[in-house]
């Protein structure tokens, strides 16, 4: 399969089984391709430090996550914390984890909702972790405040692609009878 430079495939469960399709459809139209599988285009917000922001709503209040491909989970900043969640968790457990930083301590709070544009993401909990030094760095170098990261759990459940020459993030959303399917061959 050939495609344009820019393009990164997160997870090629969604596309797998269409690959004769896709070599049908020029590289240019990717996003044409992949929203008529039932994809959503997210618009990322690129930053001046290169980073991707996304606008997030957890519980129903919105705030900015950095796409992070390399992070295993998504997470909140503890700092944060409390502009999503009414209990902030003081009794929930931590435990120690690993990070590209070495290691935190992580703990996981309960989420009544997660949308992305308005679209639901069944997300039951979100880990939370500090984050001070990807807060602190973005807000030194371009001058915007995010509340946490997007990872790897939700790219690799939502079959996330990302088209990194426009900016956009593609995630597959829940039917409603459960998680994404990957789209069958025809």
């Amino acid at each position: 399969m050939r495609m344009k430079p820019g393009f990164v495939l997160l997870s090629f469960a969604g596309l797998a089984a269409c690959t004769q399709s896709m070599v049908q459809e020029s590289p240019s139209e990717i996003g044409t391709f992949l929203t008529k599988q039932g994809y959503q285009a997210v618009q990322l917000t690129k930053v001046s430090s290169g980073h991707e922001l996304i606008e997030v709503a957890i519980n129903g209040r919105t705030g900015l996550f950095v796409l992070d491909s390399g992070a295993s989970g998504t997470v909140i900043h503890t700092a944060s914390l409390h502009k999503y969640l009414d209990d902030t968790g003081a009794n929930a457990a931590v435990r120690n984890g690993f990070g590209a930083g070495g290691e935190v301590q992580i703990s996981r709070h309960a989420i009544d909702s997660f949308e992305i544009n308005g679209v639901p993401y069944q997300l039951t909990s979100i880990a939370s972790i500090d984050l001070r030094h990807v807060v602190d760095g973005l807000q030194a170098r371009a001058g915007v405040t995010v509340d946490g990261v997007i990872g790897q759990d939700l790219l690799t459940s939502f079959n996330g692609i990302i088209d990194v020459s426009k900016s956009r993030l593609y995630l597959e959303p829940m039917k409603p009878d459960g998680p994404p399917t990957p789209s069958k061959q025809t």
